[in-house]
């Protein structure tokens, strides 16, 4: 019997081979770039991971069909040009190791460490490409056992709006936008980061797993993603889709053996460590996440779903944490509810003393106070609502004391950063043409962007275009939505 998905591999690599010899022999091959991600730390062993690829060109100007520069660097995510055979030398904390990438041009190192502290480490990555030293810097991390507890996250319709059960609007996210304009799912980012901080925090933050059914080739715009909206740093772990992967299961479904295979590494790489699985139930996590609740109880300590449509769950507003059953899933219905789950479970805080006094404090200005824009008048008018909170009786002297030397801390509102996806998307493009590709993590772009103004004008504009259509219904019926330009002066500049 034929194997035929054994046999479209072979197929694939032979395509590649020989557009890479024949670019080779026309003089028509780009450079060759590493693209590096994120890797983990277990036993005194760094596992880390990168991909080997001609330099990806973006065309700022597409012609022909006058295909939009988003959908055009999606596309072309999915046919770069991997470089096989490649040695490349691997070097974390002074150690170094040389491994060949592969068919496929990955490449997967193993390097001794030894006894290092937990936290982020850089991996350095260097090989030859005719003549020419390619150099790229990746990270890995060991988790800190003092942290106690790590999370183990789906990214699609639990963190990333997707809509994987909406077919074609699935597939018009994923191609017509980019990290800056593809919408985390309404309030992980902030529940993340408090999960990630917990409920001690003199202890060390958690870290994040994140494992996803996505491929590689979606990997910079995911890391990129996490890191535009604040999500904790952390491993991903994605698959190949290329044809002969084996990656399917007894019932054929490519994601679920992904994540059962991911999941186990992960649990069997950190043995004292317990977990947090979080997921949805738009495809397979419910059924993989009974499975680890079955097969480890005493590492999983809970297993939460989020339901996709927004009306189910297993819990309501009076339960208790005692009153779930033991061993079984967790559906909630939306962000808010995770967060009062994960507070009644003790895995993050509620809003600390100062937290509150700065929200009762707005009331009275909240533009006046707003702790973004006019921080110094926000603590100071934070300061005063806890005087009044220790003349009344309400705070003793030291926590009144505690709150009142607490900084101002200020998380950037989720909206503003992705309030100009046009504008960063040319400043991308303009850093990509010079070279810098795959764009390093932990990249500071400065740029003439100014948020708050963004944001106004954006607000202005969306008030002005409703009017607009209101006036002119046959506007908003149309088939293209209308869309507005505005220019920004300032009168004391001419």
């Amino acid at each position: 019997m034929v194997d035929w998905l054994r046999f479209g591999a072979d197929m694939e690599d032979l395509a590649t081979q020989t557009l890479r010899t024949g670019k080779q022999v026309t003089g028509l091959l780009g450079p060759t770039v590493i693209q590096p991600y994120r890797g983990f730390v277990e036993n005194g062993i760094a596992n880390v991971r990168a991909r080997v690829m001609e330099q990806p060109v973006f065309d700022s100007e597409p012609g022909g069909l006058r295909i939009d520069a988003t959908l055009a660097a999606n596309l072309l995510r999915w046919i770069v040009l991997d470089m096989a055979g490649v040695e490349v030398s691997v070097t974390v904390c002074g150690k170094t190791v040389t491994v060949n990438s592969d068919a496929d041009g990955f490449v997967i190192a193993k390097v001794p460490v030894g006894d290092i502290e937990p936290g982020w480490h850089e991996v350095q990555f260097s090989a030859m490409d005719r003549g020419r030293e390619v150099t790229a810097t990746g990270r890995v991390v060991l988790p800190d056992p003092a942290s106690r507890v790590g999370f183990i996250t789906d990214i699609d319709d639990t963190i990333l709006s997707t809509g994987m059960t909406e077919g074609l609007k699935a597939l018009r996210r994923t191609l017509l936008r980019d990290a800056y304009g593809r919408k985390p799912i309404p309030g992980t980012p902030s529940l993340y980061r408090g999960l990630a901080r917990g409920t001690d925090t003199s202890r060390p933050e958690s870290t994040f797993f994140y494992v996803s059914s996505g491929p590689w080739n979606l990997y910079s715009m995911l890391a990129q993603f996490l890191g535009v909206r604040g999500f904790p740093r952390g491993p991903l772990f994605l698959t190949d889709w290329r044809p002969g992967s084996p990656t399917s299961d007894e019932d054929g479904k490519v994601e679920s053996n992904h994540k059962r295979a991911r999941i186990r590494r992960i649990l069997d790489a950190y043995p004292d460590m317990s977990f947090v699985l979080i997921g949805d139930n738009g495809e397979r996590d419910p059924v993989i996440y009974q499975e680890f609740l079955e097969s480890d109880p005493d590492r999983i300590q809970a297993a939460i779903i989020r339901d996709v449509s927004g009306s189910a769950t297993d819990i309501d507003d009076d339960f208790a944490p005692e009153d779930l059953v033991p061993g079984s899933l967790i559906t909630v219905r939306d962000s808010i509810q995770l967060a009062k789950l994960a507070q009644r479970m003790g895995l993050v805080d509620e809003l600390t003393v100062e937290e509150v006094a700065m929200i009762a404090g707005l009331i009275k200005g909240p533009n006046s106070y707003a702790p973004t824009k006019h921080p110094e008048l926000a603590k100071q008018r934070r300061d005063v609502v806890l005087r009044r909170l220790r003349e009344t009786g309400l705070l003793t002297e030291e926590a009144w004391n505690r709150a009142v030397h607490g900084p101002v801390r200020v998380t950037p509102s989720e909206d503003v950063l992705t309030d100009a996806p046009y504008f960063v998307d040319v400043v991308l493009r303009q850093v990509e043409e010079d070279g810098v590709v795959p764009l390093p993590e932990g990249l500071r772009i400065d740029s003439t962007l100014d948020p708050m103004i963004q944001q106004a004008a954006t607000e202005s504009l969306e008030k002005g275009l409703a009017k607009l259509e209101a006036t002119h219904p046959h506007l908003a019926s149309g088939l293209e939505p209308v869309q507005a330009a505005g220019v920004i002066r300032f009168i004391q500049l001419g």
